[in-house]
């Protein structure tokens, strides 16, 4: 493959690591888990023994210290098994990524360990119900009281806030005419209030919810950043982002082939193997052919930001073309498997509804699509947002 090109001995190691505990652990407990609806609590406890919670988290605060490209190579592996598991592990590892970069010292000494160990899961509060690609029309305000700040508002489509093991939430909210600041909130602040778990058509185990923040007040030295650079805390992490919705769009169209394939060598039909047929083979080499190339773009992103280079646009693009060949791979191996396909015996109606999400997570695809024009030069059409603020924008999403 492609990715293993790059790889050290060690990030090798990792990856085979991976791929044996999703043949084993994640792949036979994903059609159950996404049926019954039910946090794989127990997978991340195996997870968190295994090190791969804090998998990029600095050493010093007893993370693995991995490179984008390790990370990547192990993330692809988790979709491939449940891509509930592999985006609930990307969230929590793009908000500990967040807390290395901006937090001060005394929060990384409070949330560092306990994140880098798997003790806690992480969450993020970007999107509201009326600001999900414009992150700039977000309403929810933080007012500065007699040396507390003070939370209203809410938002939608959190991933992780509402598990037995969340706690410390970052949440981005308003705290001038147009000044955005990020703000740590626990589980246990009064006014706080975590709503009921959102139904969905696909992702079903991943905790996915709303969450108000009712007069909800934290201490002053909880501001996450600087005041006023809330915009450019969760813009860090685009690229990081980014990158991983690359990596488990490329798992879960790996997944839909390898379904497919299998499925087309037992199948028989007019006497003969389904993959014997033409019409079939050429679905599947072109299946083939796109993974290839969403896996080479993802990995050259995630080498360009190992190596220090801007990797926004190229994370972009990684993003949008990744998720269309995952969607495409999950539609054509649906054809294949026919009316089967339709039934919940075999797992591609759980890929095809987990696929669509891929093109609007972390961006929609429609954003990521004005971004990299833009980069590339084209004039902004007169919308309000100039390059930096489509960048903004394309922070929305589900997170």
């Amino acid at each position: 493959m492609i990715a293993e090109l790059d790889l050290t001995p060690e990030a090798r190691m990792l990856k085979e690591t991976a791929r044996d505990f999703t043949d084993r652990v994640i792949a036979p407990n994903a059609q159950e888990l996404w049926e019954s609806e039910q946090f794989p609590y127990e997978i991340l406890a195996q997870l968190r023994d295994l090190g791969y919670m804090g998998i990029m988290a600095p050493e010093e605060y007893g993370g693995g210290a991995v490179d984008t490209v390790t990370y990547a190579a192990v993330l692809e592996e988790f979709a491939r098994g449940d891509i509930t598991i592999a985006l609930t592990l990307q969230v929590h590892v793009l908000v500990t990524d967040i807390y290395e970069k901006f937090a001060t010292e005394a929060q990384k000494a409070e949330w560092m360990p306990r994140l880098a160990s798997g003790e806690i899961l992480a969450a993020i509060a970007m999107t509201e119900p009326g600001a999900g690609s414009d992150l700039r029309s977000a309403t929810t305000t933080a007012e500065l009281r007699g040396g507390s700040w003070v939370l209203n508002g809410s938002k939608t489509f959190i991933t992780n806030a509402g598990t037995d093991i969340s706690d410390g939430c970052v949440v981005l909210a308003k705290t001038g005419a147009d000044e955005f600041s990020t703000f740590i909130v626990p589980n246990d602040t009064p006014g706080f209030v975590r709503g009921k778990k959102l139904r969905k058509l696909g992702w079903r185990a991943m905790d996915t919810r709303e969450l108000f923040f009712e007069n909800c007040e934290i201490p002053e030295e909880n501001l996450l950043g600087e005041r006023g650079r809330g915009l450019r805390v969760v813009l860090t992490g685009m690229d990081l982002g980014r990158i991983a919705f690359g990596v488990c769009s490329t798992g879960m169209a790996q997944a839909c082939l390898d379904h497919a394939l299998a499925y087309a060598n037992e199948r028989v039909q007019f006497r003969r193997p389904l993959s014997s047929f033409q019409a079939i083979q050429f679905k599947l080499a072109d299946m083939a052919t796109k993974i290839a190339t969403a896996r080479a773009i993802s990995f050259e992103a995630a080498r360009r930001r190992d190596a220090g280079l801007p990797a926004e646009v190229i994370a972009s693009m990684a993003k949008l073309h990744a998720s269309r060949v995952c969607v495409e791979a999950a539609d054509e191996a649906f054809q294949i498997f026919g009316g089967y396909g339709f039934t919940l015996d075999y797992p591609i109606a759980r890929l095809y509804a987990d696929a669509k999400m891929m093109e609007i997570g972390e961006g929609s695809n429609e954003i990521q699509r004005i971004y990299i024009a833009r980069a590339l030069g084209c004039a902004d059409g007169g919308e309000r947002a100039s390059r930096n603020g489509a960048a903004a924008a394309a922070a929305g999403g589900a997170s």
